[in-house]
């Protein structure tokens, strides 16, 4: 028998979800839904007793579907198929032609570079993103940025699960308009709400994505931290990789001293075990429906040292 998804609950329990936060931007139920971090699972949507027959948030739901037919794209002569990466226009290598951008961002600094662009000289408003969350900083929080020092404040992949689309009703009453920066499922969201909802639409100017992995849940990196010496509640700042390319990961204990360190392939090899279910089934890893995408040119790296990025 053929069942389908007809509720969040459905979404969550069938383990489709990534926690993107877009259900929380559309419930407008007084009962309805608010994110939680699972620790051993990632974000997850807590349903009040108004979501037990709403679909109405699965409409903008990453984990029902990635519809490549949400973009509009207005120059579809210049498209190259490719089966590796999918559509797109063009693929450049390079880097941000700042240094401190370059040096602290971790592909190369590029998605800094455009937003700082973006900010001073393409006419966007305010960056909607993902930070490390000071209170807690082994885990993200969504975090808007209006200047260079506060995107270089948050830049650096950050490699657990993360909430962009929460800001949704944000962007939309927003006066300004914004840059969004999130993970290729979050932009399929954004694609999604964008139709139907035409003040946000108007209200982004610029979808950035990158090329994702997955996202591992909290109790992952709090057991890395502990693993080379630092215990969650010692940890006063957390760092994946960046500062360097491809970086290390580096966590600083409130009691100072020197940051404990691990190789980015080393931590990430760890990491990577504890992805949820949608990860490992993502059928767009490469950011298909954002306006630009970055990722790292893995076949500039020798496997020693770190470089400029």
């Amino acid at each position: 028998m053929r069942k389908k998804v007809k509720t969040i609950r459905d979404v969550v329990e069938w383990n489709l979800c990534i926690g993107c936060g877009a259900c929380v931007a559309f419930c407008e139920k007084e009962n309805g839904v608010e994110l939680v971090d699972i620790p051993t699972a990632g974000l997850r949507p807590l349903y009040g007793t108004d979501c037990h027959s709403c679909s109405r948030c699965l409409a903008v739901c990453p984990g029902v579907s990635v519809d490549a037919a949400e973009t509009d794209d207005d120059e579809p002569e210049s498209i190259v198929e490719n089966l590796q990466v999918g559509n797109y226009h063009g693929v450049y290598e390079g880097y941000a032609a700042n240094r401190e951008i370059r040096f602290t961002g971790s592909s190369g600094g590029i998605l800094t570079a455009l937003s700082v662009y973006a900010l001073e000289k393409g006419g966007m408003d305010y960056v909607v993103h993902t930070g490390m969350d000071e209170a807690q900083p082994w885990k993200n929080r969504t975090v808007i940025s209006r200047n260079r020092a506060q995107l270089l404040a948050n830049a650096g992949s950050r490699y657990c699960t993360s909430s962009p689309c929460e800001m949704f009703d944000v962007i939309q009453k927003s006066e300004g308009r914004c840059v969004f920066i999130g993970k290729p499922c979050d932009v399929a969201a954004l694609a999604k709400a964008r139709r139907l909802r035409p003040q946000l639409d108007a209200n982004v100017g610029l979808a950035l994505s990158f090329f994702c992995a997955g996202t591992p849940c909290s109790e992952a990196v709090v057991e890395l931290a502990g693993g080379i010496g630092v215990e969650a509640d010692e940890i006063s700042s957390l760092r994946f990789r960046g500062q360097g390319w491809p970086g290390r990961f580096k966590v600083q204990s409130s009691g100072g001293g020197e940051p404990k360190t691990m190789s980015y392939l080393r931590a990430w090899k760890t990491l990577a075990k504890r992805r949820p279910l949608r990860c490992h089934i993502c059928p767009d890893g490469m950011g298909l429906l954002s306006d630009i995408t970055s990722g790292d040119a893995w076949n500039r790296y020798t496997g020693e040292g770190e470089s400029d990025g």
